[in-house]
């Protein structure tokens, strides 16, 4: 995989609907941005086709990419929950366009430090 490099980038996340957010440990801060781009992309519990699907993610959306394991991307993303404002799960490393960029810039993304 490609990386880009990007100093500075704005970026929103769009979710559609309710989304049902799970309390994780917190993570390490994300390492990159990555873009969606399948046209519905399945966040899942584990990194396993298997694994149950969270939510879904749409193409051109952004996530944080927190690590990688093999074909897979372990992710956060924003929620409209109060209760739970960010969501922690799997995607396919093959649907997503992985972009380093500066520490500022993934925090001012929302991808900053753990628990955030």
């Amino acid at each position: 995989m490609r990386w880009a490099t990007a100093p500075a980038l704005v970026v929103s996340v769009v979710m559609a609907g309710p989304v049902a957010a799970q309390q994780a440990t917190p993570s390490p801060p994300a390492r990159a941005l990555g873009v969606v781009l399948a046209s519905a992309l399945n966040v899942r519990t584990a990194p396993a086709l298997d694994a149950d699907v969270v939510t879904t993610v749409a193409r051109a959306d952004t996530v944080c990419v927190l690590s990688v394991e093999g074909d897979w991307a372990k992710i956060r993303l924003p929620t409209s929950s109060s209760e739970a404002p960010v969501l922690e799960g799997f995607a396919s490393r093959g649907f997503l366009s992985e972009v380093r960029v500066a520490a500022s810039t993934l925090q001012r993304a929302g991808c900053g430090s753990p628990g955030s």
